[in-house]
């Protein structure tokens, strides 16, 4: 990986182009530049941004940016596999142990705890809720000036004994 750098490095200063005026030109970050030049990576954000940065820097240096871009990827998964290769090894001989349940149970349990925490704590279940008043007592001396017009008794009306009821569906409508 060490070879796009200095490949794009040894053409810009063939040209004696400085980093600056490439940014300007490519409107990619001096800092980027120089860590594409120094071989690290690890500085730009993401794999694709590597490869954008690597294609539009040598295309602007007039070099052939998809064949760098291709020997970028290659060299990336040359040591992708050798680092999956050595991951196994490690994960062979140790114990795998799932956490995720453990954790999601802890979590409930913290959770109702806060929650019956929350309801015994509570500054308002003591809260006095106000009672309606009773009424004043009345005095008997108070009588009303106009007393209400008496309401006359309405008789119910009396409730036969039976009920015929008579349908007769003809089936028209």
């Amino acid at each position: 990986m060490d070879d796009i750098g200095k490949i794009l490095k040894e053409t810009r200063e063939s040209k004696n182009l400085t980093l600056d005026e490439i940014s300007k030109e490519t409107h990619i970050l001096t800092r980027y530049l120089s860590a594409v030049e120094e071989g690290n990576y690890s500085i730009v954000p993401d794999r694709i941004y590597v490869i954008g940065i690597i294609r539009k820097y040598a295309d602007f240096l007039g070099l052939d940016g998809s064949q760098l871009v291709k020997s970028f990827v290659d060299s990336v998964n040359r040591t992708a596999k050798i680092t999956v290769q050595k991951t196994d090894k490690v994960s062979r001989h140790s114990d795998g142990i799932n956490l995720r349940p453990l954790i999601t149970i802890l979590t409930s349990v913290v959770l109702i705890a806060a929650f019956v925490a929350i309801l015994y704590i509570n500054p308002y279940k003591n809260f006095n809720i106000p009672q309606p008043l009773a009424p004043a007592p009345q005095e008997e001396q108070m009588s009303p000036v106009n007393p209400p017009p008496e309401i006359p008794k309405v008789e119910e009306p009396q409730v036969a004994d039976k009920l015929v009821m008579t349908i007769k569906f003809t089936g028209e409508c």
